[in-house]
This record gives C-alpha cells, structure tokens and sequence, in this order.
C-alpha cells in the first residue's frame, strides 16, 4: 500500500517534469540541467545489502561486494554455457 501511494507520487512529478519539457523546450536551459541533476541524483546507489545482511554505505567496501558477487556469479555459470 505505502510502497505503491510512493510510487504514484513519483509518477505524478515525472509526468509533470515532462509536461513542462514540452511546453518550455529548449527556451529553458536552466530547467533541462536542474532535472538531469535529480535524475542523476535518483540514480546513484547510496548503499546495498552485504551477504550477512548488514546495510554498507563504504565505497570501497561496496565495490569489493559487488566485484565478490560478479565473480561468484560468472563461475556459477561458466560451465552452463
């Protein structure tokens, strides 16, 4: 319920995020850059579970997982292929 009332609101501002693209275009710079810089911002991974369950926000850290997890995953399916 709570998830899909949050995912309606953000529908909500991206359809008028959008309707105010068209009807500015490119006359408003200044509103292109400010929304690539929310998109940008919504985009960027700010943490990510480790295997024992523990929430990690550590760059480093986060780039050891994610190479430890690729990894396992490419010799888990190496031999299916």
């Amino acid at each position: 319920e709570y998830e899909q009332i949050l995912f309606q609101e953000e529908t909500l501002w991206f359809q008028k995020s959008r309707k105010k693209w068209i009807r500015w275009g490119t006359r408003n710079t200044s509103f292109f850059h400010t929304q690539t810089f929310i998109w940008r911002k919504r985009n960027h991974i700010h943490g990510l579970f480790l295997s024992i369950g523990d929430w990690c926000t550590k760059l480093e850290r986060l780039k050891e997982e994610a190479t430890m997890f690729f990894k396992e995953l490419i010799i888990l399916y190496s031999g299916r292929v």
